[in-house]
């Protein structure tokens, strides 16, 4: 991948922290997917155990997208547990 690839994806790219231990990857997607168009979706997990590691990532298909989940106005809230996005 060269340089200006991984820049462009880097804007359209969230962090996600602090999830429940039973958010999936098809919980984020139907919360995120309120502010764009998603391209991928990825829960971390333990290698050994394969539960969550309770941190994911969120590529929106546009850099649009992921300004809007970062401006979002209040808490990010999934399944009454506020989580954090950078």
């Amino acid at each position: 991948m060269n340089r200006v690839m991984h820049l462009e994806i880097k804007k359209r790219k969230l962090f996600v922290r602090r999830l429940g231990k039973n958010i999936d990857e098809e919980i984020l997607r139907k919360y995120f997917s309120q502010f764009g168009e998603l391209e991928s979706v990825s829960v971390l997990r333990s290698f050994k155990t394969k539960q969550s590691r309770r941190v994911g990532h969120v590529i929106f298909m546009s850099s649009q997208g992921a300004t809007k989940a970062i401006e979002f106005e209040g808490d990010h809230v999934i399944e009454g547990k506020k989580i954090e996005v950078e």
